[in-house]
């Protein structure tokens, strides 16, 4: 059994500017809970409450991981005063390093900081307290300090034998070095180094004893804190590869970065960074879907999968398949796309009642759809900052556009007989408005309107009388609010209709149906 060792788990690889997380699966959340439930020590417990936390952070769920986190944060300050109490330094100095590692997770930078120079007083001679502290600096967005911390811990544990518990550790507070320098630099030449290096050393045959027992084990599980060498070894692995596979990516070395994902998914094929760095690396678009596909069924809920995928969606991508389960998240993605918004809130209905900020994200962008612009800016505040800052943009152009919406509406003097795609598409944008004036949507309601129109496939058909029901004008849905009959045998495709506008639903336009020529 070594000691607690804790790496950083930001995984941040140059995608939009956007860092993403691996999943953690169900599988090592179970075994971080009972790891939990298990622990004998205040300080393993609080190892194991930040590994919890972290594990359900990686899945978007902020609410159960600053709780867990808020657990740790109690936990190390009892063992703090415990410590003090009896005089031991040593064990005063490490509760007070972990306090501060939780502090840092809970976004609190001045009692984070203040934490670590008090640890640092009694260990500064310690390579795990400076690693420790360049860990939470990495997680607090200060890479200069995270720098100088790893600096320390690594030329600290350099001096050491070269066992393979001691290259081990060292190969910890080398990776967290890479990760303080890619923040500075994503295209680090030193990072790109230290994570070759790492890699090489974790493959070399000094640890083929420990490559054997993983095998045997059946091991896979990747943690952000670690007691055994086994998940040390896993873990970092993962991380470097991956890191190592996004430096490539970034210096534009193509072959070199997939053949580095594809190294991770060797020994764990449900990575889901990986799966989204084929995903943007490949070169056939049915390549393409199949990795965002199964980027989708490992991590549904991660943040930068969500956001490279919503970029796809932007060009001509295939529908994905319209099954439930892990794949719901990908689909409502794509139905959003398509402006088809309460499918999309349907999907992830089947997700269940997981308290995910993805979750949260898709039923923002669908309210924002139904003008429901208060409901969509309380939805935002819940976000983490890169959901959040993607609904937020899409907030300011939908209150543009409601503005130049209603400036149109307003002018009724200027509604065309036969209205342009554009100008249906701000209308629908002012109707969604709940404060119209009445007058205005009476004087809508009053006027006639001619479009050529592509009908959909009639709901009921009887000799000499056609049902129909929808269909879309420049592209722009519509819909009857009732099923109407028409005499007369009507296809479906393209005719002349003459119609009135009585609202708005999402993107798509509530219409009465006055006259259909076919053509």
């Amino acid at each position: 059994m070594r000691a607690l060792l804790p790496i950083v788990l930001i995984l941040a690889v140059p995608m939009s500017g956007a860092g993403q997380q691996r999943l953690a699966s169900d599988y090592e959340i179970a075994t971080a809970e009972r790891a939990l439930a298990a622990a004998s020590s205040p300080m393993r417990r609080v190892a194991a409450l930040l590994n919890v936390g972290d594990l359900r952070a990686s899945r978007l769920e902020l609410e159960a991981s600053r709780e867990r986190y808020g657990e740790a944060e109690t936990v190390a300050s009892g063992a703090a005063r415990s410590a003090r109490v009896h005089s031991d330094l040593e064990a005063f100095a490490t509760a007070m390093a972990y306090r501060g590692l939780a502090r840092a997770k809970l976004g609190d930078p001045v009692s984070s900081f203040a934490d670590f120079e008090e640890a640092l007083r009694y260990q500064s001679d310690s390579p795990r307290t400076w690693n420790l502290y360049a860990s939470a600096m990495t997680i607090l967005g200060m890479p200069g300090k995270a720098e100088a911390g790893a600096r320390n811990a690594v030329a600290l544990a350099s001096v050491r034998n070269e066992t393979p518990e001691a290259l081990l550790d060292l190969s910890i507070y080398r990776y967290a070095l890479a990760s303080a320098l890619l923040a500075t630099d994503p295209a680090s030449a030193e990072a790109g180094e230290l994570l070759r290096s790492i890699v090489e050393a974790l493959d070399s045959p000094q640890f083929d004893f420990l490559r054997e027992r993983i095998a045997r084990q059946e091991r896979f599980e990747v943690f952000s804190s670690v007691r055994r060498d086994e998940e040390a070894w896993l873990s970092l692995r993962n991380r470097s590869l991956l890191r190592l596979a996004g430096l490539r990516e970034e210096r534009g070395e193509i072959a070199s970065a997939r053949a580095t994902y594809e190294r991770v998914l060797d020994s764990r094929s449900d990575d889901v960074h990986a799966l989204a760095g084929l995903a943007r690396l490949a070169g056939a678009a049915d390549d393409r879907e199949r990795w965002f596909a199964d980027s989708f069924a490992a991590n549904p809920f991660s943040a930068s999968l969500i956001l490279q995928y919503e970029e796809h969606l932007a060009g001509d991508a295939a529908e994905p398949g319209a099954g439930g389960g892990e794949s719901a998240m990908q689909r409502a993605l794509w139905l959003l796309s398509r402006e088809r918004h309460a499918e999309a809130l349907e999907a992830v209905a089947t997700i269940g009642e997981r308290r995910s900020a993805a979750v949260s994200y898709v039923r923002g962008r669908a309210a924002l759809a139904a003008g429901e612009i208060d409901r969509a800016e309380a939805l935002a505040a819940s976000l983490p900052p890169s959901l959040r800052n993607r609904l937020v943009q899409r907030l300011a152009l939908a209150r543009d556009a409601r503005e130049g919406a209603g400036r149109l509406l307003e002018d009724s003097g200027a509604w065309p007989e036969e209205p342009a795609a554009a100008w249906l598409r701000d209308l629908a944008a002012a109707l969604r408005d709940p404060s119209i004036d009445p007058a205005l949507l009476a004087a809508l309601d009053a006027t006639l309107f001619t479009s050529l129109a592509v009908l959909d496939p009639p709901t009921d058909t009887r000799p000499g009388v056609t049902v129909l029901e929808s269909g879309s004008i420049h592209g722009i849905p519509f819909r009857f609010s009732v099923p109407t009959a028409f005499h007369g045998d009507i296809a479906a495709g393209e005719s002349r209709m003459t119609y009135r506008i009585e609202g708005a639903s999402g993107q798509t336009l509530l219409v009465a149906p006055v006259r259909i020529d076919p053509r």
